[in-house]
């Protein structure tokens, strides 16, 4: 069973579209830096793969930096839109 739930859905200034979306994104790093430190005090094996993921949140929160601050004003008007999606059976692949 899955289910999808508006997390974002709006319009909004460019800076605070950026602020909203980062404030986001820095969230998911700072978990995923708490698992490595755990990771790295228990000598385990997901290390690696802990580091990649930040690493992969560290360049898609660039991209969209990049996205909202390049070549446009702070005042320009985006839209956002954003799920969150639970899947309580992910190896069924029930839709």
């Amino acid at each position: 069973m899955s289910q999808k739930h508006p997390l974002i859905a709006g319009t909004f200034k460019s800076s605070e579209a950026l602020s909203i979306i980062m404030s986001f994104y820095n969230h998911k790093i700072n978990y995923h830096n708490i698992q490595l430190l755990t990771a790295m005090e228990r000598n385990d094996s997901n290390i690696g793969m802990i580091e990649q993921k930040v690493k992969e949140l560290r360049n898609t929160s660039e991209v969209i930096r990049k996205i909202l601050t390049e070549g446009i004003d702070r005042d320009h008007e985006v839209e956002v839109t954003s799920f969150i999606e639970i899947n309580l059976d992910p190896f069924l692949n029930v839709r």
